[in-house]
């Protein structure tokens, strides 16, 4: 108001071009304000603030809790006596793989003392044997 005053007290000045000085005021501030909202923006946009996952390290009070209750109820019970079934079927599992192998190996052992038996009565009976057995 004390601009457009001024301007109407001297003659010599054009009060139009007062308001435009104004106007071209704010539209450089809306545009200064304007431009940092969108560095703003785009800053977070490019590198948003990244908090660690607490859950993903550390257990909770809570958790922990729930899985002292779990381990002491019932179920918690059932549950170990699963896992100690679990353990005990994988040792007898491993125990007869061993066994078989062992067995396996007895079984190679005798076929291979038996092959060049073959190879005798086959040459003594004038019998062709092929020596690889996929040869027919």
């Amino acid at each position: 108001m004390l601009l457009l005053a001024a301007a109407t007290c001297h003659a010599d000045t054009d009060p139009a071009n007062v308001p435009a000085g104004i106007e071209s005021w704010l539209k450089c501030f809306f545009w200064l304000v304007g431009g940092v909202t969108a560095l703003v923006i785009l800053w977070g946009k490019l590198f948003p603030k990244r908090n660690p996952p607490v859950e993903a390290e550390f257990v909770t009070k809570a958790d922990l809790e729930n899985f002292c209750q779990i381990r002491h109820s019932p179920l918690g019970a059932q549950l170990t006596r699963i896992e100690s079934r679990l353990a005990e079927s994988e040792a007898k599992r491993e125990q007869a793989d061993i066994r078989h192998e062992d067995r396996a190996r007895l079984i190679h052992g005798r076929v291979n003392r038996l092959v060049p038996v073959v190879y005798t009565i086959a040459g003594k009976m004038n019998i062709h044997v092929p020596s690889d057995p996929e040869e027919g």
